[in-house]
């Protein structure tokens, strides 16, 4: 758990770079996107984000139209990562893929995300772990999700989990341990010495 807390420390007190050019914004439902809309308010001046170009709803997961429309309420412009329409679900660790596949093909190499706070680090931990995989150099930055009320209800795990924030740190906390068991997440020391 040291390690997790050492690396939650790190990502979350790294100064942004001034002039963002790419955010991403893990894939969500309606209940999570005002906390990275008020994040993203809050921490930058840049109005392009990047989705996940989903076509349907699935795992709890909108469809980008729907998630478009939302952002686009509120002044954002919409970019689209591909992602590969034959998938049943949608997961943190084939989002991943898609949006390294997407930094590949676009020579990028800086990358901010924003997620929801209980989800952000597993987000971080998991893109780093497919740039390690992929041997390729992206300096990933976080823009962390702001919750007006912890005890509120969220939707999350495959649209199968609601609870409140609160409730899902824990089970993030789980997640990123048997997700690091399977080999979807490289060990915390591995992505310690990537990021630095």
């Amino acid at each position: 758990m040291n390690d997790i807390a050492q690396l939650s420390i790190k990502i979350l007190g790294q100064r942004l770079p001034t002039n963002i050019e790419h955010i991403y914004c893990f894939a969500h439902n309606i209940i999570n996107i005002p906390c990275m809309i008020n994040a993203l308010n809050l921490h930058t001046h840049n109005k392009n984000i990047v989705i996940l170009d989903n076509r349907k709803l699935m795992s709890g997961v909108l469809p980008s139209r729907d998630i478009s429309r939302i952002y686009n309420d509120h002044g954002f412009k919409i970019s689209m990562v591909p992602f590969n329409e034959s998938f049943t679900s949608i997961n943190t660790r084939t989002e991943s893929e898609a949006v390294i596949d997407w930094v590949i093909q676009n020579n990028i190499k800086q990358l901010c995300i924003t997620a929801p706070p209980y989800h952000i680090l597993r987000a971080f931990m998991t893109l780093n772990s497919v740039c390690i995989e992929k041997n390729i150099n992206v300096k990933i930055y976080v823009i962390n999700g702001v919750v007006e009320n912890w005890n509120a209800t969220t939707i999350t795990h495959d649209g199968k989990t609601i609870t409140s924030f609160e409730n899902v740190i824990n089970m993030e906390f789980n997640r990123i341990q048997k997700y690091t068991v399977k080999g979807d997440i490289q060990p915390c020391n591995l992505i310690w010495d990537y990021i630095k």
